[in-house]
């Protein structure tokens, strides 16, 4: 399974992921907002990808139709294939 790290204020954490960046981040016991329930509809998910970004998949329909930075992505509507690294606002 691909490694996620997830950068937080308190320091980095590594989660094994088989699902979803916002999976990852709440196994990994970091609160990150959804309020669409994972739908990509809210973008209240929005990571920042540090490093790895080769290793994700390609960005969905409804991550095109946001206002996403380049080096952004929905951590609902994002799977890892290899190590990533990623960090938000939230943490």
């Amino acid at each position: 399974m691909p490694v996620v790290t997830l950068l937080a204020r308190d320091g980095a954490r590594s989660v094994e992921s088989g699902g979803t960046i916002l999976e990852a981040a709440r196994s990994g016991g970091l609160p990150l907002a959804s309020s669409c329930g994972g739908l990509g509809l809210c973008d209240a998910c929005r990571v920042c990808v540090v490093t790895g970004g080769e290793n994700l998949d390609a960005k969905t329909l409804r991550e095109d139709a946001r206002a996403l930075a380049a080096d952004e992505r929905l951590a609902c509507q994002t799977r890892a294939h290899g190590p990533v690294t990623v960090t938000t606002t939230y943490w």
